[in-house]
């Protein structure tokens, strides 16, 4: 498995918040842990919400077809399907199979929001 798919962080503001709490994310058939995720609180969401009135206003000027190819989600999650439909099965217990289907699902939401 691409260990480079598990970004151990946030986003928020142009910067990596690293500095968290964090919540295991287990195999729930095993117990195994997975990885960690950061344990976002009250003030994240906020953050968020504070930084986009800075990042929209160039954002909004670039073409929806270029935002979706910048942003490249779809792209890597494709390249990156049999990893993370790895993880869904180890999460949640699900057919490989379907957890591929999801992936694909999710990439193509994920090339919609882009633009």
């Amino acid at each position: 498995m691409d260990v480079d798919l598990s970004k151990e962080r946030a986003p928020i503001g142009g910067r990596w918040l690293d500095d968290n709490d964090w919540l295991q994310v287990d195999n729930s058939a095993t117990s195994e842990i997975l990885g960690v995720v950061p344990s976002l609180g009250r003030a994240e969401p906020a953050a968020v919400f504070d930084a986009a009135p800075t990042a929209f206003p160039p954002w909004r000027r670039v073409p929806a077809a270029e935002r979706a190819a910048l942003l490249r989600w779809f792209a890597l999650i494709v390249e990156a399907t049999a990893d993370l439909a790895r993880l869904l099965t180890l999460e949640h217990c699900k057919p490989r199979v379907d957890a591929r289907n999801e992936v694909a699902c999710g990439a193509t939401f994920m090339r919609w929001l882009a633009g």
